[in-house]
């Protein structure tokens, strides 16, 4: 998976950002690490790591709310 169709970097940002929403004590410094190998930035790590804060912190909210499934849907037609 980490030799397909998304550069490398970018695959372990993301598994970076995937990793921080599970909160995996184990993969977040892997792939923190591997991120870096493959040349990402500080700035491109801690963009990741806002990212799964970001997914949580909304999905908690509507969630939490119990905002309408198909309300939310229509903001993006």
């Amino acid at each position: 998976m980490f030799n397909g169709a998304i550069p490398l970097k970018n695959a372990q940002l993301a598994a970076l950002s995937a990793s921080v929403a599970m909160k995996c004590i184990y993969c977040i410094p892997a792939h923190t690490n591997l991120a870096r190998a493959a040349g990402a930035t500080e700035d491109e790590i801690k963009t990741a790591v806002a990212i799964a804060a970001d997914v949580a912190l909304n999905s908690s909210m509507l969630y939490g709310n119990q905002f309408e499934m198909e309300t939310f849907l229509k903001m993006f037609e």
